[in-house]
């Protein structure tokens, strides 16, 4: 290689070397940079919600109802006359304590699940044909059908939701166990 090319290349490693590493990531990452600034601010904004919302989220004024976007009512109001940038805010709240509960629910039980039926091969043969069978069960099905037998509440939704995605979780644990 000829000088000027090797100049280049060395100029290059410098200023990689002087860039700071979050930069450099950003750059290579810049999908996953975007999505954790998006789920980021939306934790913030569920977080303040007491102190972003202009309104009682269950307050109901219905002369107020159905009304357009406005200086009092950023997003409007709903067919009760809440408004709902206040019901937006306190809504991200219960949002994501079910997300990350189903999310944190399927690791959890399909891990364990998992490395049993990896270990016991008795205990595979069954565990594997209840996980078929909840697999050929659709999540809505299940979910509407477990919303049926079980009061309502959150634990009930965040069960109902992680109930389809046990048998995923289950199967990967079985496959690195046997592995």
């Amino acid at each position: 290689m000829d000088s000027p090319m090797i100049a280049a290349l060395e100029a290059r490693l410098e200023r990689q070397r002087r860039q700071p590493r979050i930069l450099v990531f950003a750059r290579r990452h810049p999908v996953l940079v975007a999505g954790a600034a998006l789920l980021a601010t939306m934790v913030l904004l569920a977080l303040l919600a007491p102190w972003l919302a202009p309104h009682d989220p269950t307050e109901m004024n219905v002369l107020q109802r159905l009304k357009p976007p406005s200086a009092d009512y950023l997003l409007g109001t709903d067919a009760l006359g809440r408004d709902i940038l206040s019901r937006t805010l306190y809504g991200a709240r219960v949002s994501l304590l079910v997300g990350v509960s189903v999310a944190l629910f399927s690791a959890l039980v399909g891990l364990g699940i998992g490395t049993v039926a990896g270990f016991n091969r008795l205990a595979d043969r069954i565990i594997m044909r209840v996980m078929d069978g909840m697999m050929a069960i659709p999540g809505i099905l299940l979910a509407v059908a477990l919303m049926t037998l079980i009061r309502a509440s959150i634990a009930t939704v965040v069960i109902a939701i992680a109930m389809p995605e046990i048998p995923r979780v289950v199967r990967l644990v079985r496959s690195l166990v046997l592995t």
